[in-house]
């Protein structure tokens, strides 16, 4: 049966009336905040196993479990640490959260609501793959987009699929590699894949028909052939990121900058450089291990009095300029930049030699064990 079919059949015989497109009040979290990665373990050297080890007991770390929603709204009683979920009837109703069949699920943090998918075979199955060429062929995402909001699912007609942004804000960074990575009691039936966002990717020299996908099976944010691969796709409603003026230069001679759509403030220039008013000099710190780095931020902050700390990797990825390449980022805000791979204060829970970077050569996020430059921000007042 054509996705055209599924959408005719249910709609015979009776009025489909849909809702209006706006969330409800409820679902509407504040302008477009990140949602935090769910990290509760930091990366440590034990001296008696001599060998690192993963740890809950993070304080004086400076990495990513000290930060942000993981340490402030750790309770999860509507989702893991840090992250907040409402569940979604069929015709948009909210439910509680003891109810055991639900459609969409709200996000409170990003104002986002979610398809939930089935694993009964039909047109919301998890192990249904799609092409992203967005022609509206068959077994397309741009066909399944089209079928979803004919059917009206949970009472909406404007689904659409993520951004790359608002996809990585789904990935549970806490839960092992090789296990879907999002909380499971809220989204059941997650394929370990990679997940198509409708965010193209400006790769090889500006070819087209690649796109970034998240993979909800190592963690890691990669570029794929629309065309020639095939991968589930989790649809999304709600405001877009990224609309309106982004930054805004402040400190000393412009050598910081607010990002006004993710309440963070980013030094310029990665470590080891210097802000002469108008680029950044200098060759840089290369930090070998993520400990090196987060002990480096510690020590900035105390130094200046400000609370810079190595970004989560979350934080890092919203920099990626997705229409550029070598380096991936805005230059117009980050003149200078080193095409290279940037620690985040985010351990991976496989192996805590491992910490998950973001590569300013084309704008992946993978996990690696070698050095990388660091690049610092604080949280804005």
């Amino acid at each position: 049966m054509t996705y055209a079919s599924i959408a005719r059949s249910a709609m015979h015989g009776a009025a489909v009336v849909l809702a209006a497109c706006a969330a409800p009040a409820w679902a509407a979290g504040a302008a477009s905040p990140l949602n935090d990665t769910g990290m509760t373990q930091c990366a440590v050297f034990d001296d008696g196993q001599g060998d690192w080890i993963l740890t809950t007991r993070c304080e004086g770390t400076g990495q990513d479990p000290e930060y942000g929603r993981d340490a402030t709204d750790p309770y999860g009683k509507d989702g893991r640490v840090g992250f907040s979920f409402v569940k979604i009837g069929e015709g948009g109703e909210k439910l509680p959260r003891s109810a055991l069949n639900w459609r969409c699920v709200a996000d409170r943090v990003t104002g986002l609501t979610w398809e939930v998918k089935t694993a009964d075979g039909g047109l919301f199955d998890y192990r249904n793959l799609y092409t992203n060429v967005g022609d509206g062929r068959n077994h397309d995402a741009s066909s399944y987009v089209s079928t979803v909001n004919a059917v009206g699912l949970c009472g909406a007609n404007d689904w659409r699929l993520p951004t790359r942004g608002e996809l990585e804000s789904l990935l549970d960074y806490s839960r092992a590699s090789f296990a879907p990575m999002v909380d499971p009691d809220w989204f059941p039936n997650t394929l370990g894949a990679m997940h198509w966002s409708s965010t193209s990717a400006a790769i090889n020299g500006g070819d087209t028909g690649y796109w970034w996908a998240a993979n909800f099976f190592t963690g890691g944010v990669l570029w794929r052939n629309g065309e020639f691969d095939a991968d589930p796709v989790r649809l999304v409603r709600g405001a877009s990121e990224g609309a309106g003026k982004r930054w805004k230069t402040r400190g000393a001679a412009g050598a910081e900058v607010l990002d006004k759509q993710n309440r963070l403030i980013w030094r310029r220039c990665a470590e080891g450089r210097a802000w002469t008013g108008t680029t950044c000099s200098g060759s840089g710190t290369v930090f070998l291990t993520m400990t090196d780095a987060t002990d480096h931020a510690l020590a900035e902050a105390g130094a200046t009095g400000k609370p810079w700390r190595a970004p989560n990797v979350k934080e890092l990825s919203t920099l990626v300029d997705t229409d550029a390449n070598f380096p991936a980022i805005d230059t117009a805000i980050f003149p200078a930049f080193e095409s290279d791979l940037y620690h985040t204060g985010t351990a991976w829970t496989e192996n805590p030699v491992y910490s998950w970077r973001v590569s300013f050569s084309q704008g992946e996020v993978v996990r690696d064990f070698s050095g990388g430059r660091l690049l610092l921000v604080r949280d804005a007042p």
